[in-house]
């Protein structure tokens, strides 16, 4: 059973402030518009606050990146703005994500990091209409609601991250961590705090953003 979207902060109660230091620093940081590099299944994401996203941080995540950013967000809010699902397999690993989008206005093509900034902050703010965007784009939507008894994907991860930083639209873009060591592939889990700490970020795990959010013990 999928959760409603719009019960994504009542979903967790009990939620309590995680004991870790390092990391409700991670969480200030993200809400302050910091990217945070989280491990997941064996590879990282690098994250950001959708609302707080700027030209400089957005480079950032393309730069580390593999250049192709997502917006995890309620699916709730994607209907709202008439964004449709892209068809999937049936086993496929982006079955949730939607087309991709940029603003409709105030914008060149799209592609630049100014550009990508202004179409990934205007997908966390709930003045946006669906005449607020336009498609295709080149930042990609995926629904990343909640599923009981499930493993927290990557998307689902980084929008509980955003919801636990506060804000009225949670929204987190994201994208997956290229290897230092070998820049053809993806950065595992073991590479993202090296990572982290050469870049001056934050590392957490999916597990410790779980724990917070839900607040277990």
């Amino acid at each position: 059973m999928t959760t409603t979207s719009h019960s994504v902060d009542g979903f967790a109660p009990a939620r309590v402030a995680h004991r870790s230091r390092g990391f409700a620093a991670a969480v200030a940081d993200f809400a302050q518009g910091d990217p945070v590099i989280i491990g997941y299944d064996g590879e990282c994401v690098m994250a950001l606050s959708a609302a707080a996203a700027t030209p400089h941080t957005t480079a950032e995540l393309v730069r580390h990146g593999s250049g192709l950013l997502f917006v995890a967000m309620q699916s709730r809010r994607l209907r709202a703005l008439r964004i449709p699902a892209m068809p999937a397999e049936l086993d496929s690993r982006c079955s949730n994500s939607y087309v991709a989008v940029d603003v409709s206005a105030g914008i060149t093509t799209g592609i630049s990091a100014v550009d990508r900034t202004t179409t990934i902050n205007m997908l966390s703010d709930p003045s946006s209409t669906p005449d607020t965007f336009r498609r295709p784009g080149h930042v990609v939507p995926v629904a990343a609601d909640l599923v009981v008894g499930t493993v927290a994907t990557a998307p689902q991860t980084v929008l509980m991250l955003a919801s636990l930083a506060g804000g009225d639209t949670p929204a987190a873009a994201f994208t997956t961590l290229v290897s230092v060591d070998h820049p053809c592939e993806n950065a595992t889990a073991e590479e993202g705090p090296r990572i982290a700490e050469w870049l001056g970020r934050r590392f957490i795990d999916s597990r410790s953003v779980a724990t917070a959010f839900y607040g277990w013990r």
